[in-house]
């Protein structure tokens, strides 16, 4: 038993490996627009140049933001909220994953990716 516990802490993504850098996300998200899945929600983020983005919740409105690496953590700052949200990505199969640096550690996976621009009828500055 004590084994299977090892080895799952080793498997773990913030035991396992480093977190990618914030060159290594934006070479991975460019400008397209991903699709993450996140506990039982779905986001899609529009990448642009420059750290900046529009995301958007299920069918809630567009807003504007911007993402910049923090120590270890990629940081998300958006138009709508004074607080940032940072995570650990990492890459795995050639797909994001990442674990939320706050007190649940919430997971998001990319599920999806495309090179059309999110629809939004009006987007929060």
């Amino acid at each position: 038993m004590r084994v299977a516990v090892i080895v799952g802490l080793l498997a773990s993504p913030s035991q396992a490996e480093p977190p990618i850098t914030a060159s290594e996300f934006a070479a991975h998200v460019g400008n397209d627009t991903i699709v993450y899945q996140y506990t039982d929600e779905v986001g899609i983020a529009d990448y642009g140049p420059n750290g900046s983005l529009v995301w958007r919740r299920k069918e809630d409105f567009c807003v504007a933001g911007h993402w910049r690496q923090e120590g270890d953590a990629l940081c998300f700052y958006f138009a709508n909220s004074e607080e940032s949200h940072c995570w650990h990505f990492f890459l795995r199969g050639g797909k994001l994953e990442a674990v939320g640096t706050g007190r649940d550690h919430t997971r998001i996976r990319e599920v999806s990716r495309s090179d059309h621009p999110l629809d939004c009828a009006e987007v929060q500055l």
